[in-house]
């Protein structure tokens, strides 16, 4: 019992684990998959981490401060929030896990346009309380959240650079050849 006060009292009392990636799509195109809970659940790498896994929203309309997507499945239960929206700059959302254990942590999408391509930031950060404290000690945060915010901005990455395409075909000027006869 000493061993684990000691590591409740000397634990991490902060985390932060994060990963970026440069998509080849406008700020705008980034943006928009990450500042919706219907656009989110087309790249989020949860849904094949997780069984049985089924979505409810509540509070504000998607994409609004005040969103809250509720998921339940078989290896965990929790809440999401968006709460700070800041057009073509970034996203703050609270996350609120309710199982397999009790906590509160924030995650952030910080987006830097660079021309036609956007460095995109994918973090999640919080505050471990006295048993979080020993909890980590015994759980890298790093080797547990890092590949799945890689799997995540990967197929983000899949997904804006499609539609990045795609609006670039549609929009470009079309030309038409007419031959003499």
């Amino acid at each position: 019992v000493a061993i684990l006060v000691v590591l409740g009292l000397m634990g991490q009392s902060e985390f932060r684990v994060e990963r970026s990636a440069v998509i080849k799509a406008p700020v705008e195109v980034v943006y928009a998959n990450v500042s919706s809970f219907n656009a989110m659940d087309k790249w989020a790498p949860w849904k094949e981490r997780e069984h049985h896994m089924t979505f409810t929203m509540s509070g504000s309309p998607d994409g609004a401060v005040g969103a809250i997507s509720h998921w339940k499945s078989d290896e965990s239960e929790g809440e999401q929030e968006l709460a700070e929206l800041v057009p073509n700059t970034s996203v703050r959302t609270e996350l609120r896990f309710i199982s397999p254990f009790a906590t509160n942590s924030e995650g952030t999408f910080d987006l830097d346009a660079m021309g036609d391509s956007t460095r995109v930031t994918w973090g999640m950060q919080g505050t471990n309380s006295f048993v979080g404290k020993i909890g980590r000690t015994f759980t890298d945060m790093e080797k547990e959240v890092g590949p799945l915010l890689e799997k995540g901005l990967a197929n983000l990455k899949g997904i804006a650079e499609q539609e990045a395409t795609t609006a670039k075909e549609k929009h470009a000027p079309r030309m038409e050849i007419v031959t003499a006869a």
